[in-house]
């Protein structure tokens, strides 16, 4: 019975790993986020705040981000990746990123921001 057992742990363990985990594609990434409020937070919890991307390709973001609490910008789907320019975060600079779903509506990118409905 135990040495049946220590496959299956090892198994399960596997499965669950994060290395493992599957980015989501593009077209989940336009189902899962367009046209929903968003929340988010960064990995720390030391900056959070709202998201919203429209089926246009506008986006549109508050938070406490310093010296400003709201941006507005644009989005588009790069392959499986996601990518975000703003008009003051990063400086107007795009950034792309890889999402993947957690579930219950969660879902956190490659930078380790959480996301939620």
């Amino acid at each position: 019975m135990r040495i049946l057992m220590v496959p299956a742990l090892l198994t399960a363990c596997l499965l669950a790993s994060p290395a493992l985990a599957k980015s989501m594609t593009g077209s989940e990434l336009k189902a899962a986020f367009v046209g929903k409020p968003l929340k988010w937070q960064t990995a720390d919890g030391k900056i959070r705040g709202t998201a919203s991307y429209k089926a246009d390709g506008s986006a549109a973001a508050t938070g406490n981000f310093g010296s400003f609490t709201s941006d507005t910008g644009s989005w588009r789907i790069n392959g499986n990746k996601l990518c975000v320019k703003w008009k003051k975060i990063r400086g107007g600079k795009e950034r792309c990123y890889t999402v993947e779903a957690k579930g219950r509506g969660k879902f956190v990118d490659d930078g380790g921001t959480l996301i939620s409905y």
